[in-house]
């Protein structure tokens, strides 16, 4: 079974190599979380990276955007079994 730190620096590489020449900055872990009934971990981290759109890069007011991933990683082997956007959610005023 992995400590955390290994399956945490697994997710980042593998980020890491899956982005690899989009110029990505600043990464970040977000949270952890074992998900014990699978033996797995979903660790969200997240980066800057230039928008792939001018148009976005101009609406966003920034030369960067940051994107959320969440990993979910096999407790034992550290291998990724797959990576999805995490979605913020916004805060509503009532």
């Amino acid at each position: 079974m992995l400590e955390v730190k290994q399956v945490v620096q697994a997710a980042a590489q593998f980020v890491q190599d899956m982005y690899q020449g989009e110029g990505i900055v600043d990464l970040r872990l977000e949270e952890v979380e074992r998900l014990h009934d699978k033996n797995q971990w979903a660790v969200t981290l997240s980066f800057a990276r230039p928008p792939k759109h001018p148009l976005a890069q101009a609406l966003a007011g920034s030369s960067m955007q940051r994107d959320y991933k969440i990993l979910i990683v096999d407790a034992s082997t550290g291998a990724i079994e797959s990576m999805r956007i995490r979605e913020l959610e916004s805060s509503k005023a009532e």
